[in-house]
């Protein structure tokens, strides 16, 4: 009996030390279904940013996205331009972001239709501090919503 205690013990100690080690080359090394869980948000990608508005501050920002109604679509997001490389900081934008021309030029469509505008666009390398937006748009091949950035990484605008 005090044998099988023994072995039995063993056991979870190797066990417990393995699933310690799986965990750490997992957190090391993501599975694809893992890669896949988090959210795509475009860090390090350079974006084309479509900007209905620059505000001093975040208060202001955010009345006017609020004011931005384009029925169930979140169409704008705030975003602070120190999440964009070579803008300068402590401004907030209303801003959508795209990784192509053609998902910008689709969006700015349906803003001008809704009666919103003017915007600009801005080309920039997202930081990656926040959610902005990502997945409004269309894989260019057709095969449904874009959800990686594109080759080469750079919008064509």
């Amino acid at each position: 009996m005090r044998f099988v205690a023994i072995v039995a013990a063993a056991g979870l100690v190797a066990g417990s030390a393995f699933g310690v080690l799986s965990r750490q080359a997992v957190a090391r090394n993501p599975t694809a279904a893992e890669s896949a869980a988090r959210p795509d948000i475009g860090t390090g990608e350079r974006l084309l940013l479509v900007i209905a508005g620059e505000y001093a501050t975040r208060a202001q920002a955010d009345a006017a996205a609020a004011g931005i109604v384009l029925g169930d679509l979140q169409g704008f997001v705030v975003a602070a331009t120190s999440d964009f490389e070579g803008m300068t900081p402590g401004r907030y934008l209303v801003m959508s972001a795209f990784r192509t021309a053609q998902g910008a030029a689709e969006f700015e469509e349906l803003v001008t239709m809704a009666g919103y505008g003017p915007m600009r666009r801005a080309v920039a390398v997202y930081r990656g501090s926040s959610w902005i937006g990502l997945g409004q748009e269309a894989s260019p091949d057709g095969s449904g919503p874009l959800r990686g950035p594109l080759a080469p990484p750079e919008p064509n605008p």
